[in-house]
């Protein structure tokens, strides 16, 4: 316990930093300018959604969500999807840059039931099921 209570600085690891603040807040800027349909944010409602009424989509796996994601993970899967969408060079939203954010975004957001997990299901099987059955705009 003693040996693990030293703390060190980042000079000691030599760690550089890549952005600068200055720059992650322009680049914080950058994404807020992502532009987006109405489409896309249906879309996005829609797979969130889809995490609490699973029936209403057809998605089979949803008999192992205890609980679905929340209304914030609307939020959070919005702003990763712009996120996504500067760091490949697009100016606005397409469906794709919202599936390859939907893992990161929502896997902590789904718990399981007792079920799913003496069944070995992740949450990462019951997303791909979702991203591949609600409907692209």
């Amino acid at each position: 316990i003693e040996q693990n209570i030293t703390i060190n600085s980042f000079e000691k690891y030599k760690i550089n930093p890549v952005l600068s603040p200055k720059r992650i807040i322009e680049m914080q800027q950058l994404t807020k300018k992502i532009s987006h349909s109405d489409k896309i944010k249906e879309y996005i409602v829609d797979i969130v959604n889809s995490t609490r009424q699973h029936q209403k989509y057809g998605i089979k796996m949803g008999k192992y969500i205890e609980l679905g994601s929340s209304p914030r993970a609307s939020i959070s899967l919005f702003i990763a999807a712009k996120a996504d969408a500067l760091l490949k060079w697009d100016v606005y939203i397409k469906p794709q840059h919202v599936k390859d954010v939907a893992f990161d975004v929502l896997r902590h957001r789904i718990i399981l039931n007792y079920t799913g997990q003496a069944e070995g299901i992740k949450s990462e099987d019951i997303i791909a099921e979702i991203l591949s059955k609600v409907p692209i705009p």
